[in-house]
């Protein structure tokens, strides 16, 4: 999936690292607001979010790694490639599938154990498909608070 957006006029003057850091921000703001989007309320694919600088992760590092820590900051600093892009990924082998399928409904149930037996227990389903893309406007209208963010990281020195 590609997003275009509408560059903001008074954001040209902003050097180019203090973009790109804010724009990080952004991507890792999308990922937190996606959390509460994705169709499954645990487990690999909320972990396996990644931003990522200049191209996109491995996913087969990532998803291993996914399975036991969150991958959110892992690329933190890191730029990939010299292209000027932001990536916002999930790298688990089914996440292409939940994102883009429009039919595809999370279970209803999920197991528990009462009185030594295992049961179904009833749960809502939570999310759906497309978590990225619902979750990006949000973010977006953040870009000037990000900007504020970056630039401080700038001044203070915490960004070289």
């Amino acid at each position: 999936m590609t997003v275009s957006l509408i560059w903001h006029k008074e954001i040209e003057a902003v050097p180019e690292k203090i973009v790109m850091e804010a724009l990080w921000l952004v991507g890792q703001d999308t990922v937190a607001e996606a959390q509460n989007l994705i169709p499954l309320d645990t487990g690999t694919l909320r972990r396996s979010g990644t931003v990522t600088v200049g191209s996109l992760p491995d996913p087969g590092k990532i998803y291993p790694q996914a399975k036991t820590k969150n991958m959110r900051k892992v690329y933190q600093g890191q730029v990939l490639s010299p292209a000027k892009v932001v990536y916002i990924s999930y790298n688990t082998p089914y996440a292409n599938r939940l994102h883009e399928d429009m039919n595809w409904k999370p279970r209803g149930w999920k197991t528990g154990r009462r009185k030594g037996k295992t049961i179904r227990l009833k749960k809502p389903a939570v999310g759906g498909p497309k978590w990225i893309e619902k979750s990006i406007p949000r973010s977006w209208q953040r870009l000037p608070q990000m900007i504020t963010r970056a630039r401080r990281k700038f001044e203070s020195g915490a960004m070289k």
